[in-house]
Formats: structure tokens, C-alpha cells, sequence
């Protein structure tokens, strides 16, 4: 069955989302004005508005898109006949892999997570149902390696999920911070270790 094709209003609504998502997830949710979007996309104020009702309304398409791209690109064939630890391992490559593609910006995940609070409430909504996604993901590779006796009976899936994820998070801020990457290598290279200790027979 052939693709169907954009209409162009679809069209430009979905370069709006883009050229939105990379400005926010750069520049910030904050900083990022209806003025740097109108100069990214090349259209009046009328022409974005005629698509989002808000700034918070493109926010949250911008922030589900680079999402959507994270989960929709993983291969998960690459996890096919690995153990627990190496299923760990691919995860956190392709994770690292994404900073030299679309994610320059950083992890969308921690960069909308510090401006959401309670003055956007939406956002906030979006950025902790990804933090379940991804924890539920590492979750259920821990649980399975339990049950298939490659990983620790002791070993707690939730509170290992949670480590991980704020490592990696704990790096990114590091990273943000002082505008060196060599801080989320370091918090990878801590993570890729606790692995080895802990889940890897």
C-alpha cells in the first residue's frame, strides 16, 4: 500500500514541531520565543497560531516528537541474543549514539524536565510518562533476565531502572553545566561498571 502523502497544511504543521523541538531542546522552553520560531520556520505569527492554540501547545508537540523519534529509531533487533548486561549495554550506545545526531541539544528528557514545573503542568505530564516508559523499559530486561537465570535473584528491577536512569540524568546535568561532555561519559562509564558488578553472571 502506497504512503499517503502530507497535505500542506500536515506538512507545515510538522515542520513547525522540528524546527520547534530543536530550538526548544537547545536554546530552552523558556528562552525559545514565538519570534525564534517564526524566524526558524519562516512563517508570521498567524501562520504558527493557525496550527497551536500556545507556545505550551507547540511545547508539547516539539517534546513528543523528539520522543517519538528516540523510541521509533531503536532498532530492537540489536538486543536479539544478548545477555541481560549486553541487552543494558546496546541501550546505552544507541542512547549515546543520539547526542551527534538529532539530540545536539542534549537529553529532551532532562532539558524540558528542569523547565517543567507547576506554571506547565501539561509538559510535566509528558516528561514523567517518558521517565515510566523508560523505566518500565529497563524494568522488564532486568525481569526477564531473572527469570531466565541471568541475572541475581537479589537484584531489585525497579531500584536498578532508577539508578540507571539517574545516572545517566545525573550526567547530562553535569554535562549541561559545564559544557563538557567528559561528565556523561564518566556517569556512562559508572553505569557500564554497576552493570559488570551487578547484573552480569
Amino acid at each position: 500500500m502506497a504512503k499517503t502523502s502530507l497535505s500542506k497544511k500536515d506538512m507545515t504543521h510538522q515542520h513547525i514541531v522540528e524546527k520547534s523541538a530543536q530550538l526548544f531542546n537547545s536554546k530552552g522552553y523558556a528562552a525559545t520565543s514565538i519570534t525564534d520560531i517564526m524566524e526558524a520556520t519562516g512563517l508570521k505569527k498567524g501562520g504558527i497560531y493557525s496550527h497551536f492554540k500556545s507556545k505550551d501547545e507547540i511545547e508539547i508537540a516539539a517534546f513528543d516528537h523528539l520522543l517519538t523519534k528516540i523510541f521509533t529509531s531503536f532498532d530492537p533487533s540489536v538486543l536479539n541474543n544478548k545477555t541481560t548486561a549486553g541487552k543494558l549495554y546496546a541501550l546505552i550506545e544507541y542512547r549515546e549514539s543520539l547526542y551527534d545526531s538529532f539530540l545536539k541539544g542534549g537529553c529532551p528528557i532532562f532539558n524540558a524536565g528542569s523547565e517543567s514545573d507547576e506554571s506547565n503542568k501539561k509538559l510535566q505530564a509528558h516528561v514523567k510518562r517518558n521517565i515510566e516508559r523508560w523505566k518500565n523499559t529497563i524494568m522488564e530486561i532486568v525481569k526477564a533476565g531473572i527469570i531466565n537465570n541471568d541475572v541475581d535473584q537479589a537484584v531489585d528491577p525497579e531500584e536498578f531502572a532508577l539508578y540507571y536512569i539517574t545516572i545517566i540524568e545525573g550526567g547530562n546535568f553535569l554535562s549541561k553545566v559545564y559544557d563538557d561532555r567528559s561528565y556523561r561519559a564518566k556517569a556512562i562509564e559508572r553505569l557500564k561498571r554497576t552493570i559488570k558488578e551487578e547484573i552480569a553472571k
